[in-house]
């Protein structure tokens, strides 16, 4: 498991290349972006579920150019998990 940091000034970027099973806590009420240049297993961020997603997708908690955390998949990726702490 990873916890990121408090609510970021600016827009942080977050690369991986590959993964296979990451679960991710943010603080409430900040805004994260996923993003999977290939296909992923299983992705939940917050309350919504997706399985089996390939040739790629993005997905973010909000609209807009709130600062928050983008998350960029690279590769391949089995199960993420995204959610507010």
């Amino acid at each position: 498991m990873t916890d990121l940091p408090d609510r970021p000034a600016r827009t942080r970027v977050i690369r991986l290349a590959s993964v296979e099973d990451l679960r991710v806590e943010r603080p409430a009420g900040v805004p994260v972006r996923v993003e999977f240049a290939r296909a992923a297993t299983k992705l939940r961020l917050d309350d919504q579920w997706y399985g089996a997603v390939s040739g790629g997708l993005t997905q973010a908690t909000h609209d807009g150019d709130a600062p928050g955390y983008q998350m960029i998949v690279a590769g391949g990726a089995g199960t993420v998990t995204v959610v507010a702490a």
